[in-house]
């Protein structure tokens, strides 16, 4: 449904884009053919004007030196009028009207001609009764200086204007009809990748986020398909993340449903088995197993509750930690456990670095615990602390005697809960949960961590930060 009303928008914007071309292209182009008319009226009007000055001259040069009748016996086109005028505005000639009584003196383009400065005037003629282009000059003849004077009608030009019109309303409606189908094909070039782009979104609202190639040659479309691009490959990224978030929850769930389920099952049997016996002996053995099993569930709900915070954390405490100090006080703490395992546990190096204390020493105590619980009868933790020889970065490393990691399984020792002897994990006390949250809080850090490790020749674990 959202679907069609968004195609019906894209219709609806594309008629409207297309009415609003072709209103301007009509107001356009009736505005070029009107002013193309009056391009074309005075274009007429200045050749009639030049015809006039023109005619004039050719007129007076002719005249020039005659007497009498001999110089007014001249054609004159149907069109034109010749008019004669002596210096005393009387009028000696006119092609268009016998005996004309009144002084043409006060006419401007005569006055104009006997001024010395002739001019063309377009007036109206009371003689005639209609509007005249005139032009006169004045010449030397045997009886003295006579104007010539020379007229069209300004109707002629009128005329020539009116028959260029239906020409140029061919040529408009020509133009218009070629300005309507480009604008239609304008159009739908303008609407094509927008109907394009609700299709790339589309297919990203469905689940395909296959990247759109930039095929416009417009650099605006082509620059917001990069952008849908980019903001498909961020949604795939994301829900991505929420997908494995979400399996990694579930199997979370999964496993620690199993590693509480484990140790509430012997809490619950050795209680059973409590209830039935009255050998003091037994219950005292049994109320070991009981209290080591409950230490068990404890600890592993204060892993996941670690783990759980660390998951959260974007901005843990970041101060000038000297690890050395931080692992002598580990090897202090877990003295009582390593002597219980027949495990020296050795310190040494010095040197500082940029990582909370406390998440200092979970690193630290998970790494030596790791280390103890899995060495040998008799085996040796060394834990060293060192600084790069350009001083940027402290190291610690915490190597064991111990039983070792296969190949196969170091990829994957610091996912949560996984164990590579499970039954032996269980039986020395472990959660599963240790090198998980070394792992997250060297992330959180920045911090580099290295495994090497031999198969029944110990492992060697190294974390480096930066120093400063």
């Amino acid at each position: 449904m959202k679907n069609k009303n968004l195609q019906r928008r894209i219709e609806t914007m594309k008629k409207k884009i297309l009415i609003f071309n072709l209103i301007l292209i009509t107001v356009a182009l009736c505005v070029v053919f009107v002013a193309g008319i009056s391009v074309n009226r005075n274009s007429h009007y200045e050749e009639a004007e030049q015809q006039v000055v023109t005619l004039t001259k050719v007129y007076a040069s002719a005249y020039k030196g005659s007497t009498g009748e001999s110089g007014i016996n001249m054609g004159v086109p149907d069109d034109v009028r010749l008019t004669i005028i002596d210096v005393g505005g009387k009028v000696l000639f006119d092609s268009d009207k016998d005996n004309i009584e009144d002084s043409h003196l006060s006419r401007p383009e005569v006055a104009a001609a006997f001024g010395g400065n002739p001019q063309v005037e377009v007036r109206y003629s009371s003689t005639l009764g209609k509007d005249m282009i005139y032009y006169a000059e004045t010449t030397e003849t045997a009886d003295g200086v006579v104007c010539v004077r020379v007229a069209i009608p300004v109707d002629t030009v009128e005329g020539y204007v009116a028959k260029t019109v239906p020409t140029l309303v061919w040529i408009l409606l020509a133009a218009l009809l070629v300005s309507y189908v480009a604008s239609i094909l304008i159009t739908g070039g303008l609407v094509r990748p927008i109907r394009d782009v609700k299709d790339m979104l589309v297919a990203v609202n469905n689940g395909d986020y296959a990247e759109i190639p930039t095929k416009y040659g417009d650099a605006e479309i082509d620059e917001l398909v990069k952008q849908i691009n980019v903001v498909s490959g961020t949604l795939q990224t994301n829900i991505n993340s929420v997908r494995d978030a979400e399996r990694t929850r579930s199997e979370f769930f999964a496993n620690a449903s199993h590693e509480l389920k484990t140790p509430l099952t012997a809490v619950k049997g050795f209680n059973d088995v409590v209830a039935m016996t009255t050998d003091q002996d037994s219950v005292r053995q049994l109320s070991q197993k009981i209290d080591r099993e409950a230490m068990r569930l404890t600890n592993l709900i204060d892993d996941m509750l670690a783990l759980s915070r660390l998951e959260v954390s974007t901005d843990p405490v970041r101060e000038q930690t000297d690890l050395a100090e931080v692992c002598r006080d580990v090897q202090s703490s877990l003295s009582q456990f390593a002597a219980e395992r027949n495990v020296t546990v050795n310190v040494s190096g010095e040197g500082s670095a940029i990582v909370g204390g406390e998440h200092a020493r979970t690193i630290v105590k998970n790494l030596v615990e790791n280390a103890i619980r899995y060495n040998k009868e008799g085996g040796n933790v060394r834990v060293e602390v060192a600084q790069s020889d350009d001083g940027e970065k402290t190291s610690v490393t915490v190597a064991d005697t111990g039983i070792g990691i296969s190949e196969e399984h170091q990829a994957h020792v610091f996912e949560r809960f996984y164990r590579v002897n499970a039954s032996r994990s269980r039986e020395t006390g472990g959660t599963g949960l240790g090198l998980a949250i070394v792992k997250h809080i060297a992330s959180l850090y920045g911090a580099d961590i290295e495994l090497k490790s031999h198969l029944g020749m110990g492992t060697t674990i190294k974390v480096t930060f930066a120093a400063k």
